[in-house]
C-alpha cells in the first residue's frame, strides 16, 4: 500500500493471511487544482476528483475527505495525538466511508471502521507496531 501525507491512498493491494497477493494492483490519481494534497488539520476537509485503475478497467470517484477535531487516543499504554477523518467515495451518491484515524506525530493513518450499504463496522486496537 502506497499512502501520501499518512492518510491519501495511492495505490493498494489485497492480501490474504500468508500476505500473497489477492486480485488486481488498484491505483488511485487524485485531480487537484494545485496538484498538491493538504496535510489532515483539525476540522478541515478537502475534495478531490480521483482517477481509479484496476486491472484493464479505469474510472472516476469524488473522494471526500473530512478532518475532525483532535483528540488524544491512547494505544498500548501510549498517548497520540489523533485527528478522526472520515472518508465518502462516490460523488452524489455515496458508495462507501470509511473512518481513519490520524496519527500526527507518526504521520500515519488507522482504519477505526467503515460503512458500506448502510452497515458500519468498528475496529478497536490495543497495540501498534512497524510491519515490513
Amino acid at each position: 500500500m502506497d499512502i501520501a501525507k499518512g492518510v491519501y491512498i495511492m495505490e493498494q493491494q489485497d492480501l490474504d493471511s500468508d500476505h500473497n497477493p489477492i486480485g488486481d494492483m488498484v491505483h488511485y490519481t487524485f485531480e487537484t487544482e494545485s496538484g498538491v494534497l493538504p496535510v489532515p488539520e483539525p476540522g478541515g476537509g478537502f475534495s478531490a476528483k480521483v482517477v481509479v485503475i484496476r486491472g484493464g478497467e479505469q474510472w472516476t470517484e469524488t473522494h471526500d475527505y473530512r478532518f475532525g477535531q483532535e483528540a488524544i487516543n491512547t494505544i498500548g499504554g501510549c498517548d497520540y495525538r489523533m485527528i478522526p477523518v472520515e472518508v465518502r467515495y462516490g460523488g452524489d451518491i455515496v458508495s462507501s466511508v470509511d473512518y481513519l484515524r490520524y496519527l500526527p506525530e507518526l504521520g500515519i493513518t488507522y482504519i477505526a471502521g467503515f460503512e458500506n450499504d448502510g452497515e458500519r463496522t468498528d475496529y478497536y486496537y490495543s497495540s501498534i507496531e512497524v510491519v515490513q
